[in-house]
């Protein structure tokens, strides 16, 4: 399993109004407008997206600076992705800015960086930085200290990731009943915040810890019910990478040729970049 950054929950959207001067955002604060950013940024409307969340960033928003740093990634502006998501750090953002402060640090291969930036958001009480940093160590071959991150995350944090991990570790080892307590614990949290917010992130990783647990029928409903919203010119978060991450669990258990309707279905109909991978291979 590879390193994974977990999306913000969709919020439910009223309305946000802006000009160059001022911003006023409708019944439920600043999250809405944070919400009318996101889908702005997706339709393209990337400078005024950016101005929505500059304006709610400079009102000590947190969010507001980590969702800005996360467009800038993006972009490809990694120096201005690097001071919005460390001024939402510093403001107490953990997981939307110290956490995705980390990984860009990663992914630019400042390691030495990542490492601090997630250990101090794990201190602090974030379980993703917990499971990144457990990645780190499971990489660098301590095996005993990775394991007491992806528990914390797990169970004293109820990351779900790290609780994942947990499962393929016991599942590795030969420990049928700990795997399965594991990915049972990690398919309840995902399924939580796929009901409560109807995040299609939530939903495409409980169908994939239901598949771990063999509730293969189980699996292909969640899985079904967001690739059939991979729509052409229908922008849904996830809602494509669905039909991928389902394709390539029917790869694994034979089924090539459902793996490949599904697969064309993402790259086609999403231009889903795991979809369009997976079907040239």
């Amino acid at each position: 399993m590879g390193k994974f950054i977990l999306a913000l929950a969709f919020l439910a959207f009223t309305g946000c109004a802006t000009n160059k001067t001022n911003l006023t955002c409708y019944d439920g604060g600043y999250d809405n407008c944070i919400k009318s950013a996101r889908e702005k940024n997706m339709d393209g409307q990337k400078e005024e997206a950016k101005q929505i969340l500059k304006s709610i960033c400079d009102k000590d928003v947190a969010k507001g600076c980590g969702e800005l740093g996360y467009i800038e990634e993006l972009n490809g502006n990694n120096n201005n992705a690097r001071k919005y998501y460390q001024l939402g750090c510093d403001k107490g953002d953990l997981y939307g800015s110290c956490n995705n402060l980390g990984t860009l640090e990663q992914r630019l291969g400042n390691n030495k960086e990542a490492y601090n930036i997630f250990s101090k958001a794990c201190d602090k009480g974030d379980g993703v930085s917990c499971g990144n940093l457990g990645f780190i160590e499971k990489q660098s071959g301590n095996v005993d200290k990775a394991t007491q991150l992806f528990q914390k995350g797990c169970y004293k944090l109820n990351e779900p990731t790290s609780c994942a991990v947990m499962g393929k570790l016991a599942e590795d080892k030969k420990n049928k009943k700990e795997a399965e307590s594991y990915y049972t614990k990690a398919r309840d949290i995902h399924m939580e915040n796929c009901k409560k917010d109807n995040f299609a992130g939530g939903c495409i990783f409980a169908a994939e810890m239901e598949w771990n647990l063999g509730h293969k029928g189980t699996a292909r409903k969640l899985y079904k019910k967001e690739c059939d919203k991979c729509i052409p010119g229908v922008k849904k978060h996830m809602t494509c990478q669905a039909c991928s991450m389902w394709g390539e669990m029917e790869g694994k258990s034979g089924n090539k040729a459902t793996a490949k309707k599904l697969y064309k279905k993402a790259c086609e109909q999403g231009n889903d970049k795991l979809g369009c991978m997976l079907l040239k291979k």
